[in-house]
């Protein structure tokens, strides 16, 4: 195989591989029924019940990540063989999970592909030393699918880590990290709790109510081509930079997935409905450091509107539509948040829009007119992924654990809730109160705030509903 040749191959398995995470069990009689015939075919010789049960889980877990990779166009997984990786996953030691992925292999189910598990190197068209890194991968034998139940088997995510925290970084040493497609390093849980003790504990405890609640009202996502449906329980909070005061927001499977194929889900067989915090991230900025927006008479419903009716593109050679013009206004918020700099002169390499010259200007200028809150941003912490991701994060969880409270499934998408179509105004009405209420108890000024919300429902136009000042 020549250069390209493997160079190409090496890309296509980074971008379809799945790594193997150990955090699925059984939901139906199919899935515990396949995983004991996967099992009795094993040589495992550990039989102590804890370590059974541990393998077992280890097997659904494969099982659970075969069917999504039956429906790519490889069949691969990936077995990290890197120690750190496992050490996110609290309930299976790297150890069981290794024995498992050799008796896989002894078995025939499953077949290391050669030159995976390494870094590669060539050298690039200007004489530079390029390389890519490629976790363990292993081809999936047909066999698996084969296997009586493998495609009606239900597997439902449980065994997330509650909290993780990242370890602290320079600006430099993120560049060279994302430029090698690395994950961020996270602290060790003793590390965690030696820092924070009672904090940790505190964040911990609320998210294990929330995934007992959880674990009685799964997550159906949505079904795969192949028709497997598969069920999620479990989220991390994750803090930055070796803070719990810095991000904090949840993650679990559904987060990535786009709203239109999220809301073909289901909780206990019912359509669901996303209530969002409209423009969540400068609204809440504005009013914890006790800035209000500048909106006119003090009502509004969707903050970018107002910041397009600011910009002046006047000698600006663009022509856009609407939509463009509010995608532009979108990015420049985000960017201009994230960089934690409200003097941010133009927009990022990889920007979605481009931008004449002296375009991005006027729509910056125009945002920190209606935003003037942003001033306030710096680099250090105050910006979107340190301390407007924290109060974002708290008010989520504060939300969550009240609507759970009154008996209302809610998942978090950051500022967003996943909740059943016919609690969407229940939710939305909570959520709303929880962010008044956490600002006026919070808030650095005496801001009091009723924010606005839109409900998206599947195939059906946002219902937005005005936010306003109570005291402007």
């Amino acid at each position: 195989m020549n250069v390209e040749d493997k160079q190409q191959k090496v890309a296509e398995l980074r971008a379809d591989v799945i790594p193997v995470k150990p955090i699925y069990e059984p939901y139906n009689q199919a899935a515990k029924d396949v995983v004991d015939l996967v099992f009795s075919q094993l040589k495992l010789t550990e039989s102590r019940p804890t370590s059974i049960d541990k393998q077992k889980i280890v097997i659904a877990s494969v099982l659970a990540l075969a069917q999504k990779a039956f429906n790519r166009a490889w069949g691969v997984i990936a077995i990290p063989s890197n120690n750190n990786y496992w050490s996110e996953f609290p309930r299976v030691g790297k150890d069981i999970v290794y024995r498992v992925r050799d008796a896989l292999e002894e078995a025939g189910f499953i077949a290391f592909i050669p030159e995976t598990g390494q870094v590669h190197f060539w050298e690039g068209d200007d004489g530079s030393l390029k390389s890519m890194g490629l976790l363990s991968c292993y081809d999936l034998d047909d066999s698996l699918s084969h296997l009586k139940g493998f495609v009606d088997a239900e597997f439902v995510e449980t065994g997330r880590a509650t909290v993780l925290v990242s370890v602290p970084e320079t600006r430099g040493q993120r560049i060279l990290r994302e430029r090698n497609n690395k994950r961020r390093e996270k602290m060790k849980k003793e590390e965690v709790l030696k820092a924070y003790g009672k904090a940790y504990t505190i964040h911990h405890m609320e998210v294990e109510r929330l995934l007992k609640f959880w674990s009685e009202h799964p997550l159906a996502l949505p079904p795969l081509d192949n028709g497997v449906v598969s069920y999620a329980a479990c989220a991390t909070r994750v803090f930055h930079d070796g803070r719990l005061d810095s991000g904090g927001r949840f993650y679990g499977a559904w987060t990535p997935m786009s709203s239109a194929y999220r809301l073909q889900g289901t909780i206990d067989g019912e359509p669901l409905a996303e209530v969002d915090l409209n423009a969540s991230q400068p609204t809440l900025f504005s009013s914890m450091v006790g800035i209000p927006l500048k909106i006119g008479k003090g009502m509004w419903e969707d903050l970018y509107e107002h910041i397009l009716d600011k910009v002046d593109l006047t000698d600006v050679d663009v022509d856009d539509d609407k939509h463009t013009r509010r995608a532009k206004a979108k990015q420049v918020t985000v960017e201009v948040i994230g960089s934690g700099n409200h003097n941010k002169s133009g927009a990022a390499a990889d920007g979605k829009n481009d931008f004449a010259l002296g375009e991005y200007a006027r729509y910056r200028n125009a945002l920190i007119d209606v935003v003037p809150a942003l001033r306030e941003l710096d680099a250090e912490y105050k910006n979107g992924a340190g301390y407007i991701s924290f109060h974002e994060a708290q008010i989520m969880t504060l939300t969550l654990l009240y609507l759970r409270d009154k008996g209302v499934v809610a998942y978090p998408i950051h500022d967003c809730l996943l909740v059943k179509d016919k609690e969407a105004m229940i939710a939305a009405d909570a959520y709303r109160q929880c962010v008044r209420a956490y600002i006026k108890e919070y808030g650095e000024g005496d801001v009091d705030v009723t924010v606005p919300v839109s409900i998206e429902r599947k195939d059906q136009d946002k219902e937005r509903i005005t936010g306003y000042y109570h005291n402007l």
